[in-house]
């Protein structure tokens, strides 16, 4: 089960992850906004956190663990396609986003997962606000 956990006296070690994995986003205000907008998750090793068909609402910064991320060939057969670790981010979420489409990917936690979960809606403010968002995404 994923379970969303975040108390207020959590968020400097949150703030401390997001810091460490994620050194390009460099704007203070920037990972606050990150710690107030977004949602922290924790998903269990064997956790479905994307599936195929969903829409994507948000995106996923990983700050601890890792996630399998594959799709579905022509014949339905998963395809492995790449591992996010802490620090990654997945750049196929971030183009299916923009446009609004369904995913194609499936993402599985691995091992036991803590990520942010960012919503979409807040990238364009994000990108035209912070140098360092856009050049992450």
């Amino acid at each position: 089960m994923i379970t969303s956990t975040y108390l207020e006296h959590d968020k400097e070690k949150y703030l401390r992850l997001l810091q460490r994995n994620f050194k390009t986003i460099a704007e203070h205000d920037l990972q606050l906004e990150i710690l107030d907008k977004g949602e922290i998750l924790n998903i269990p090793k064997g956790g479905t956190i994307m599936n195929y068909g969903h829409y994507i609402r948000t995106i996923p910064l990983v700050l601890d663990g890792v996630i399998k991320v594959s799709r579905e060939n022509k014949d339905g057969q998963e395809l492995f396609l790449h591992y996010l670790k802490a620090g990654n981010t997945c750049s196929i979420t971030l183009t299916c986003c923009r446009i609004d489409k369904k995913s194609i990917l499936k993402s599985v936690a691995e091992t036991d997962v803590i990520l942010i979960a960012v919503p979409v809606d807040t990238m364009e403010t994000w990108t035209s606000k912070y140098p360092s968002w856009k050049n992450f995404t």
